[in-house]
This record gives C-alpha cells, sequence and structure tokens, in this order.
C-alpha cells in the first residue's frame, strides 16, 4: 500500500482559521467530495465517519482540472466498513455485515445520521450522504450543525430537532 502526500489543511481548520466559506466554494468542494464518496461506495466501502476533520483541502497540482486552490481528499477510512456486495446499478442499498457489535456508536454523533444512533441502526451509503449535508452545513456556517454538551443531548436533536438552515446562522 502506498499512501499519498498531501499538504494543506483539512475543513475543519480551514473554517477555524478563516470562518465560513461562500456558497459557490461550499458546493464545488461538496461536489469534489461526493464524487469520491461515489467512488468508495462503488467499491462497497462506506466511510461511517465523515466530518469537516476528515476531508482535507490538497493543495491543487498545477495541472489539476479544479477552478478552487485546492483538491478534496477524504481521509481516515480507520473505521470504514465494507457492505456485503458493492453498488449495483439498481440503486439498491445493501446491508452491512461484521463484527461491530449492535447498537455500538462509532463515528462522530455531530455528523451522524439518525439511523446511526439508534439501535439496529446500520451505517450505508446513505449514511455517509447525510454526513455529507452536515458538513455542507459546517462549510457555510462554520458551526457545527447538532451541538450538545453530552451524548444524550446531540442523539436528542440528530434524531428529533429540526434540520438546522445555514441561512439562520449565515
Amino acid at each position: 500500500i502506498v499512501m499519498e502526500y498531501l499538504e494543506g489543511e483539512s475543513l475543519s481548520d480551514a473554517l477555524i482559521r478563516g470562518g465560513s466559506l461562500p456558497a459557490t466554494e461550499v458546493a464545488k468542494l461538496i461536489g469534489q467530495a461526493a464524487r469520491a464518496l461515489a467512488k468508495a461506495h462503488n467499491s462497497g466501502i462506506v466511510h461511517r465517519d465523515l466530518k469537516p476533520d476528515n476531508i482535507f483541502l490538497a493543495n491543487a497540482p498545477e495541472d489539476a482540472d479544479t477552478d478552487l486552490p485546492y483538491v478534496v481528499k477524504l481521509v481516515d477510512f480507520g473505521i470504514a466498513k465494507m457492505f456485503d456486495e458493492p453498488l449495483k446499478a439498481t440503486g439498491a442499498v445493501p446491508s452491512m455485515g461484521g463484527p461491530t457489535q449492535e447498537g455500538a456508536v462509532i463515528g462522530t454523533p455531530n455528523f451522524m445520521a439518525p439511523e446511526q444512533l439508534t439501535i439496529g441502526g446500520n451505517p450505508n451509503p446513505l449514511t455517509d450522504l447525510w454526513s455529507l449535508g452536515a458538513c455542507a452545513f459546517a462549510g457555510m456556517t462554520a458551526r457545527i450543525p447538532f451541538e450538545g454538551e453530552v451524548l444524550g443531548d446531540i442523539v436528542l436533536k440528530v434524531c428529533a430537532a429540526p434540520l438546522p438552515v445555514p441561512s439562520k446562522y449565515n
């Protein structure tokens, strides 16, 4: 296995350093991340911990086909999981088998889909898409979408509170 050396910063670090990003930049950034996720999903991999810390803005090489000063790389597949089978053209979401204990919360709750936070909720491509939407919110507002002092507060907000609207903050 060869690891690519990346120069740049995480989306999280960019938001801490400079605040929220323009909506057009967030759209392009999330578009690049979505294409990377599609490749992972088509290969039968779900990330399970997509958050601004794991979206890396790598300095773009001069020949890069992007109008941004960076290319998006998804990093930290440390808790990624393989599907039983990769996605097929049917669009059906495969089930996730494997050794993770049922009911275990694995990931970062502020960016996790409701079904990941409830018993029996198996992560799948749709849970990654929820997390990507939460990252888009963070990019436009420089805020965590669901905040809380303790895990129970966060879980309750993710599962029952209305979705936060970026224009309320920016």
